[in-house]
């Protein structure tokens, strides 16, 4: 039997395959711009790319990001 709180916990549902590959290959430009970036100097906005790039595959739960979650706390 669930309790009340467990009600109102949102569930996503999974993604399918081609979900995974879009945002796994989002995430790989995302974070070559950012480094990229990042390597010439401008470093406030490579960084902030390269923190976006994570928080997004934290957020789907690819593998990297069920890793790196703990590490950027709950947000």
């Amino acid at each position: 039997m669930e309790t009340p709180s467990e009600k109102h916990i949102y569930k996503r549902p999974a993604l399918d395959n081609d979900d995974q590959k879009n945002t796994t290959l989002l995430l790989v430009i995302l974070m070559s711009y950012g480094f990229l970036i990042f390597h010439m100097q401008w470093c406030f906005f490579g960084f902030l790319l390269v923190i976006i790039s994570l928080y997004v595959v934290s957020e789907v739960e690819v593998g990297l990001g069920k890793a790196i979650m703990p590490l950027l706390g709950d947000w």
